[in-house]
């Protein structure tokens, strides 16, 4: 993904380092800290992207459920600043897809939806929304 983004990207797990690096970020959407100890599965996804000069840029927790990855956390950094401000989400997509190819799941899950981009997953990334009965909507596509 260097290539195509222009900037050196790292993907890691959810660790002490990232931990101390999300406290440079300031008010966050989540509780990190809380959301990955609660999350303990052996199979779930953990996501810390980091930019040029060790620079957390962003986190996400993917869970799989049945047949699917459901990517159910996602944030960046918020500073205006931050190197990959524009493909967080578009690398968050990529490493679940790659990481639900890995364990034999037939699709992605976005839950819940950010309104802010629904036009990229309808539109740009092929998702289609779902609304099952008595249950939350979810955006999905094939691996």
């Amino acid at each position: 993904m260097t290539d195509f983004l222009g900037c050196n990207v790292q993907i890691t797990e959810w660790s002490g380092r990232a931990q101390k690096h999300l406290e440079e970020w300031g008010k966050t959407r989540f509780d990190w800290p809380k959301i990955f100890s609660v999350h303990r599965d052996p199979d779930r996804l953990d996501i810390a992207m980091w930019s040029a000069q060790d620079r957390l840029s962003g986190l996400a927790l993917g869970l799989c459920t049945g047949q699917s990855l459901m990517l159910r956390f996602a944030e960046g950094d918020p500073r205006d600043d931050c190197p990959l401000k524009g493909n967080r989400i578009l690398i968050a997509l990529e490493t679940a897809t790659n990481y639900a190819q890995a364990r034999g799941k037939r699709e992605i899950r976005l839950q819940p939806i950010n309104d802010k981009l629904v036009d990229l997953y309808e539109n740009v990334y092929g998702f289609v929304l779902e609304s099952p009965r008595n249950e939350d909507p979810y955006y999905r596509k094939g691996v």
